[in-house]
């Protein structure tokens, strides 16, 4: 009835099913409501009464009536479905009330301990919980932050521990435009976390029930190990562990940095470039098994097996799960000798993992993996047909450049809106590193077949380390190229949408050649450069004070149009441009000045006005004035003895630090309305703080509980 196959799109049912179920999960993460599992019973008997229904009116009259209401109920059954899973399977805060001292949780360790500076970041899978000396089963996921010592270090995936279940429900800090963490560790079944001492926990034992991921982490540690013994140079080991094994922990950060620069960090993240490299080695080394009837059935097995032994051996990371599933789909479709259609199949591998977790529709790698493989799979034959070589290496070479384009022309919008700028030099870093790329793999798969056999492993030892050192040095090479990367590109959520439909729009008219489809294309760019244009104008005026919220580092930034005046800790620059950059972004802010806050003495008068370089901040001693909004900054080098001649009238006043200040002396001769506490001070003077100011009738806005204060002029 409803997949007949003279209906629109019946080749590609798959496509017709995602369509639903991903409004279903837009819809829980716009309108969050959580739904009992009971409702999806009372649909299916809905849906399954409503099939019985239909299959009794077979009338010709009601024929069409019918196939409409089929597919309608279908439609909103996946809606509906896909909202509940969504809602079933978003975190809780279970354990808000067990914080008492004698409560006990035991957990168990989900993936291999992350070290830190000076702590494990630990992911816990919750058992069960103590609590009035009553054990009672629980679930849940949570991160726990323990001091490194010689217990901590002993630790490993799959360990039983018990620890002191203070956990604090994870929270953003609040500030402009910042990364959505709370919402990135929920889309991973994660809502809580905690900081433990050495006497804070203690390991119980090893599971020793079979675990998939347990025994995934051993066979990496055991090929990481095997790299360790191949005697290459440390940068050369670790951009072979990252290339094969998605391993990434020792790549200096400066490498990193010059693949970003070249457009090239994909190469890093084992992802379906290299899934795609390990299958067609497959299908190479299978090339014996003819497509009869057995031999395909075997060769689509072991293509099956081999495949999932890759994704095994990288640790089953979730960008190389996504992409072992999405080919074995691809490979379950071509050994089958059926007539699949390529969306279809990208739209079942899709529709699988979102059943197992939705929210991977939200993870910026599942958003990247399935358009650049769909604009592979579009552009890339159509992109090729531009030119046609009879030389082989020629033709190889504009091969690349084709699958190089088709992957950016679909990626670009969506990496401008995450990532704020775009490699100038993308087509370059394609043409020579995807190949090369290919290369290492097949090498270190080479190597580590071989790497007990001394003189074959020796060559290709050399092979792979000079491949690797060009390859840093090429990408170091497009770094220092001028114009490598064009930055600070802010694109939001409506223009990333603008920008996919200038992209449909230009590709249907250059196909159908249709004036209408030319008009609509110019009418989309209308609107986008109307909102540019709109944005630039806003940019200019706007007149804006911020404290923002970064463990103890104090802050103070006045924006003034494009005009960006920091006042922080000058040896907590690195910090403060993680927390800031998308938010100076967003706000199309010129190169930041950043003036340390203990400058702000007579000696370095002259020094802040030339470096302040703007009339309309005024900064003397503690005491700032923007645009006659004043404000008082109260630090450890704050020092109030005199009274002052004549009451003093500010609009805000800061406390930083551990200032010690006699406040309510203060407020006798500074009158303000508003009380800032920023997130440099501690718990404990935050509390002091609210003591003493309790029976005031000013404002306090307490920087660490509400996120970043903000004043707009």
């Amino acid at each position: 009835m409803f997949l007949k196959k003279n209906y629109p799109f019946a080749e590609y049912p798959f496509i017709r099913l995602i369509v639903p179920f991903i409004i279903g999960i837009f819809a829980f993460r716009i309108f969050p409501f959580y739904l009992n599992i009971q409702i999806l019973e009372i649909l299916l008997i809905t849906l399954f009464c409503g099939i019985i229904i239909l299959h009794f009116i077979n009338s010709k009259t009601y024929k069409q009536f019918n196939n409409i209401l089929w597919g309608f109920l279908l439609y909103i059954f996946l809606i509906i479905s896909s909202y509940t899973l969504s809602s079933i399977q978003y975190p809780q805060y279970q354990f808000k009330e067990n914080k008492s001292k004698n409560s006990i949780a035991i957990g168990v360790i989900k993936n291999t301990p992350e070290k830190k500076a000076n702590f494990l970041k630990l992911n816990i899978d919750i058992q069960g919980i103590k609590i009035q000396n009553q054990w009672k089963p629980s679930k849940g996921n949570c991160i726990l932050y323990i001091n490194i010592d010689s217990n901590a270090n002993k630790l490993y995936i799959g360990d039983i521990i018990a620890f002191k279940p203070n956990l604090d429900s994870i929270k953003n800090k609040g500030n402009p435009n910042e990364f959505d963490y709370q919402s990135y560790l929920a889309f991973h079944f994660i809502a809580q976390s905690a900081f433990l001492k050495s006497n804070d926990w203690i390991k119980i034992s090893s599971e020793h029930n079979f675990s998939i991921i347990r025994f995934a982490e051993h066979i990496r540690n055991k090929v990481l190990a095997i790299f360790n013994d191949l005697n290459l140079p440390n940068q050369v080991s670790a951009i072979a562990s990252a290339i094969t094994l998605g391993y990434k922990n020792e790549i200096d950060s400066e490498i990193k940095q010059s693949y970003v620069a070249a457009g090239a960090t994909h190469i890093l993240a084992v992802s379906g470039l290299h899934v795609g490299v390990i299958y067609l080695i497959i299908q190479y080394i299978l090339f014996f098994l003819k497509k009869n009837s057995w031999q395909k059935w075997v060769k689509l097995f072991l293509i099956i097996i081999f495949l999932w032994f890759y994704a095994f051996i990288t640790g089953l990371s979730p960008s190389v799960v996504r992409a072992t599933t999405m080919f074995s789909f691809v490979a379950i479709g071509k050994q089958l000798n059926r007539h699949t259609n390529i969306y279809n199949i990208l739209a079942a591998s899709a529709f699988f993992i979102l059943c197992i977790n939705p929210f991977l529709l939200f993870d910026l790698g599942f958003q990247l993996s399935y358009i650049a493989v769909i604009g592979i799979v579009y552009f890339q034959p159509k992109i090729r047909a531009w030119f046609h070589s009879e030389n082989q290496i020629i033709q190889f070479i504009w091969d690349l450049i084709s699958v190089t384009i088709a992957a950016q022309i679909v990626t670009t919008p969506l990496s401008l809106y995450y990532f704020h700028q775009f490699p100038t030099y993308f087509l370059l870093s394609g043409i020579v590193l995807v190949p090369i790329t290919s290369f290492v793999i097949y090498l270190t798969i080479l190597n580590l077949i071989f790497y007990n056999i001394p003189f074959i492993s020796i060559i290709f030892n050399v092979c792979l380390k000079y491949l690797i050192l060009f390859m840093n040095g090429f990408t170091q090479f497009i770094e220092k190229l001028p114009i490598a990367t064009i930055t600070n590109i802010y694109v939001n959520e409506i223009q990333l949408i603008l920008l996919y439909l200038i992209l449909l729009f230009l590709t249907v008219y250059l196909i159908q050649k249709k004036i209408h489809y030319l008009k609509y294309l110019l009418f989309t760019i209308f609107i986008f450069s109307l909102i540019a244009f709109y944005n630039k104008f806003i940019q200019l005026q706007q007149k804006n004070i911020y404290v923002y919220n970064i463990n103890q580092v104090s802050t103070l930034n006045f924006i003034n149009g494009t005009k960006n005046v920091l006042f922080a800790e000058l040896y907590k620059e690195k910090n403060i441009h993680i927390f800031l950059q998308n938010h100076w972004i967003s706000m199309g802010l010129e190169q930041e000045k950043i003036l340390p806050f203990h400058q702000l003495t007579p000696t370095f008068l002259f020094t802040n006005l030339t470096t302040i370089d703007n009339p309309n901040i005024f900064t003397k001693k503690h005491f700032f004035n923007f645009y006659g909004y004043k404000i008082l900054v109260i630090n450890d080098d704050f020092f109030f003895k005199n009274k002052f001649n004549s009451t003093i009238k500010v609009d805000a006043i800061i406390l930083q630090k551990e200032a010690k200040v006699d406040i309510q002396k203060l407020l006798k001769y500074v009158y303000t309305k508003q009380i800032i506490i920023d997130s440099s001070c501690s718990q404990k003077k935050i509390n002091f703080w609210k003591k003493k100011l309790k029976d005031t009738n000013i404002s306090i806005y307490i920087v660490k509980e509400k996120g970043a204060w903000s004043y707009q002029i």
